[in-house]
C-alpha cells in the first residue's frame, strides 16, 4: 500500500492497516510541516510507526518543470526534514502528479533515492524492472478488484500487488454516508488480504531491498554457489520448495 500527501486522514488509514496487518508506505511533503509545533511532529511520529514514510518533495510541484538544482533542494530538504522528523533515513518516494521528465530520472541516484512510484498502472503483478519507474498495480478505487484477481492467480515467481493513492480522497465526498462508503473500500480490501497465509505485508521500501538483494546474488565460487550478501533473508526454489537464503549463506545452486 502506498499511500500520498498526507498527513490528515492517515491517521484512520493506519489504525485499519494495523488492524489488520498490513503495511504502508506513506510519501510526505515536508512543506506542509513547517507550522507544525514539536509535540505535533513527534505525535507524527508516533501515527507512522510501523510503517514507512517516504519522500514527496518539499511542496509538490511537478518537478519535470523546474531546473535542476530546485529539483534538487525538492527532493534532498524533503529528505532531510522527514528524517530529522521520524529518525531514520529515508530513500524511497513517489513522484509529485505521477509525472517526472529525463532529467528528474536521472538525478534521483545522487539524491539518495532508492525507488520512486509513478501512478501508471500495471496489472501483471510483476516485480518492477525499474525501481526509479515503480508502476503501482491500481488505485485504491479499483483495488478490491485488483485483490481478488491477485489471490486467485497462482504463479510460481514472486508476484507483487501495489495499491496506491491519498488518504484524504476518502473524505472527498458530500455526504457523511458517501465518505464511509469510500472508507468501506479500503476496509474491504484490507479484509481480503488479512486472510491470506501467503502474502507478505511489506513497505515500498523492504520490497525494494528485496530486490536489489535478489539481484545482487552471484555465483562467486568455482563450484558454482549462490551467495547472499545483503543483509536479508532470500528465498529460493530448490525442487519445487522454497529454502532461505540467509544473509552471508552460500548454497549450491538447485537443480
Amino acid at each position: 500500500m502506498s499511500f500520498d500527501d498526507g498527513p490528515d486522514q492517515d491517521k484512520r488509514l493506519i489504525e485499519m492497516f494495523d488492524k489488520y496487518g498490513i503495511k504502508g508506505t506513506f510519501h510526505l511533503n515536508s512543506g506542509k510541516f513547517a507550522a507544525k509545533s514539536k509535540t505535533s511532529l513527534d505525535l507524527l511520529k508516533t501515527v507512522y510507526a510501523g510503517h514507512e514514510v517516504s519522500a514527496h518533495s518539499v511542496s509538490h510541484p511537478h518537478l519535470e518543470f523546474l531546473p535542476a538544482s530546485k529539483v534538487s533542494n525538492e527532493i534532498l530538504d524533503d529528505r532531510k526534514q522527514l528524517e530529522a522528523v521520524f529518525g531514520y533515513p529515508i530513500h524511497g518516494m513517489s513522484y509529485p502528479f505521477g509525472t517526472y521528465n529525463q532529467m528528474v530520472l536521472d538525478m534521483l541516484p545522487s539524491l539518495g533515492i532508492k525507488y520512486s512510484r509513478t501512478v501508471t498502472m500495471d496489472t501483471s503483478f510483476h516485480l518492477p524492472k525499474n525501481l526509479l519507474v515503480w508502476n503501482p498495480t491500481c488505485h485504491s478505487g479499483s483495488g478490491e478488484y485488483w485483490a481478488k484477481k491477485f489471490i486467485e492467480t497462482k504463479r510460481d515467481e514472486m508476484m507483487l500487488l501495489f495499491i496506491w493513492g491519498h488518504a484524504w480522497e476518502f473524505d472527498n465526498a458530500a455526504t457523511d454516508a458517501a465518505k464511509e462508503k469510500n472508507w468501506a473500500v479500503i476496509d474491504n480490501i484490507c479484509v481480503l488480504l488479512a486472510k491470506e497465509t501467503d502474502i507478505w505485508p511489506a513497505t515500498a521500501m523492504e520490497v525494494a531491498d528485496y530486490i536489489t538483494a535478489a539481484q545482487d546474488v552471484v555465483t562467486k565460487s568455482p563450484d558454482g554457489m549462490l551467495v547472499n550478501s545483503s543483509e536479508i533473508t532470500l528465498w529460493v526454489k530448490s525442487k519445487d520448495k522454497g529454502v532461505k537464503l540467509k544473509p552471508g549463506q552460500k548454497l549450491a545452486i538447485p537443480k
